[in-house]
C-alpha cells in the first residue's frame, strides 16, 4: 500500500549559529513542509510513499526533488511547472529569545 501525502514543499532558509536574520551573512537550506516530513519518516519505516504537489523548473525544484529521492519518496505526482518555490526563512531561538519564522507564499507553484 502506497502513502500518499498533497502539500506544498518548502525550502528553509535558516542563519548558521543561532544567528538572527538582520546579521546573517549565510543561509542554510532545508528541503521539507508537513506533507513531505511526513512522508520521509514514512519512507525511512519502509513505507511505499508517493507526493503529490508543483515544483518550479529549476534549480530549486530539482533540489526539492533530489531529497525526495534521497529519502525514498516517491516523485511520480509531482508537476513541473514555471514559477517561484514555496519559502521561509527561520530564526532559532537562543537563551531567552523565541525564534522567528516569515513566510514568502505569494505566487508559488502551490
Amino acid at each position: 500500500m502506497t502513502v500518499y501525502g498533497f502539500g506544498e514543499v518548502l525550502l528553509r532558509y535558516t542563519p548558521p549559529n543561532y544567528e538572527q536574520l538582520k546579521d546573517a551573512n549565510t543561509l542554510g537550506v532545508n528541503v521539507g513542509g508537513a506533507e513531505l516530513n511526513a512522508l520521509v519518516t514514512l519512507a525511512q519505516f519502509g513505507h511505499a510513499t508517493e507526493m503529490l504537489t508543483a515544483l518550479p523548473n529549476h534549480a530549486l525544484g530539482q533540489l526539492a526533488l533530489q531529497k525526495m529521492y534521497q529519502s525514498r519518496v516517491g516523485t511520480q505526482l509531482i508537476q513541473h511547472v514555471d514559477g517561484r518555490m514555496e519559502t521561509y526563512y527561520m530564526e532559532e531561538s537562543f537563551g531567552f529569545r523565541s525564534g522567528k519564522v516569515i513566510y514568502d507564499r505569494e505566487h508559488s507553484t502551490f
